[in-house]
């Protein structure tokens, strides 16, 4: 549950118990949901807005925050880390993944989420 006060805005009774394409129940409680923007894939890797939604072990992305239409989620396991594109000081981060590079003056809390991060080259970052 967000604390007090928080920006975050919270429709708990939006997604929760609702089917999703499949017609399976949605798992876990929702810890935090909001509008974020994610790249691609589409042709030209543009900037999408999503309604996300975080639950334990997952971060699920819809069409809106009616969830009707679920876009695809990202699995969140041990491990599993949050990497800013950009660094406090208004620098690139060193170690943000992929062609961050591009994106971290535009996208100043743009972040990737690496799943594996001792994947070497196989790693899928989301």
């Amino acid at each position: 549950v967000p604390p007090a006060g928080s920006p975050v805005r919270s429709y708990p009774d939006a997604c929760v118990g609702m089917a999703v394409k499949d017609f399976t129940p949605l798992a876990g409680p929702i810890l935090l949901q909001d509008w974020l923007c994610k790249r691609g894939p589409t042709i030209d890797y543009k900037w999408m807005r999503r309604w996300c939604v975080l639950r334990p072990g997952v971060l699920e992305y819809y069409a809106d925050e009616k969830c009707a239409v679920k876009r695809g989620s990202v699995p969140l396991t041990v491990g599993a880390t949050a990497v800013p594109f950009k660094l406090r000081d208004s620098q690139l981060n060193p170690k943000a993944p992929g062609d961050s590079i591009k994106h971290y003056r535009e996208r100043p809390f743009g972040f990737a989420v690496d799943v594996d991060p001792l994947g070497g080259r196989r790693r899928r970052l989301f």
